[in-house]
């Protein structure tokens, strides 16, 4: 499992929307450096109408410091 994942399944749920499309969630959280310093995240996942897991779209910098 890769880091980005570990956010989708450890971070905190900022936004769910049902859309035409499917769920979007939109979940915050902290990624690792290789300097060993934390990035804030929020990444964007989507589930598909008919399907059962959650599909990474995009993530971007910020959520809490």
């Amino acid at each position: 499992m890769g880091d980005i994942e570990k956010i989708l399944l450890n971070g905190n749920i900022e936004k769910q929307e049902n859309t035409d499309y499917g769920t979007k969630l939109i979940v915050s959280g902290k990624l690792k450096s290789p300097s060993g310093k934390f990035a804030h995240l929020i990444t964007v996942w989507i589930v598909k109408k008919g399907e059962n897991f959650p599909r990474f779209i995009t993530s971007y910098p910020g959520g809490k410091k």
